[in-house]
């Protein structure tokens, strides 16, 4: 008898102790009553958690869904950090890429411009002698006008040409400064100044 004495006394307290180890659930049901359970009726958004002893341990509010726009935005913002993370090992790497296409468009913009300052020359030393044919009452030769035509043809597209080049310069530079400063943020680390 002793036995089943010390036996279901050892129960009763393991029992007690699985009791006051469970966590409590807090929450107003629909008629305005606050209720108190170990379990949470199915639903139930808004509550607040308590230890045994009825001690709040911590509120928990209905999380709102997020919008279609919100997981477009958060769709893109993980498809941009998979990108950064892909292309680059670390913000020194992007700027050394930047600087290395900002520096091929520079030199080609350069060389555009040479050309645009020789096709310059060439076209004012070819009307200089369309000029001359018309001062001294001659007929201008085909080749001539043909020439003229052609030279301002390719002073044309290399203005484009330039054009072309600069709007690349600053679009290149914008989007490695996005792509920066997006990094940056990304691996927490402070912004700083474009250009670096």
């Amino acid at each position: 008898m002793a036995k089943r004495s010390w036996l279901w006394g050892v129960l009763c307290l393991a029992g007690a102790f699985a009791v006051d180890a469970a966590e409590l659930y807090r929450w107003v049901d629909e008629q305005g009553r606050v209720q108190v359970s170990d379990r949470l009726p199915a639903g139930q958004t808004r509550y607040t958690t308590l230890n045994p002893k009825g001690i709040r341990i911590q509120d928990v509010a209905p999380q709102s869904s997020p919008t279609p726009q919100d997981r477009a935005a958060q769709q893109a913002h993980e498809q941009q950090a998979a990108r950064l993370r892909q292309l680059y090992g670390s913000a020194a790497e992007i700027q050394t890429i930047r600087d290395q296409q900002l520096d091929d468009l520079q030199a080609n913009l350069a060389f555009l411009q040479e050309q645009r300052a020789r096709l310059v020359s060439q076209l004012a030393g070819l009307k200089a002698r369309e000029a001359a044919f018309l001062e001294g009452g001659k007929t201008i030769p085909p080749t001539l006008r043909k020439q003229i035509q052609q030279s301002a043809g390719d002073l044309e597209a290399h203005e484009r040409a330039i054009a072309q080049r600069q709007q690349d310069l600053e679009q290149t530079r914008a989007a490695y400064e996005a792509d920066l400063e997006a990094y940056r943020a990304l691996n927490g680390a402070p912004s700083t100044s474009p250009g670096d």
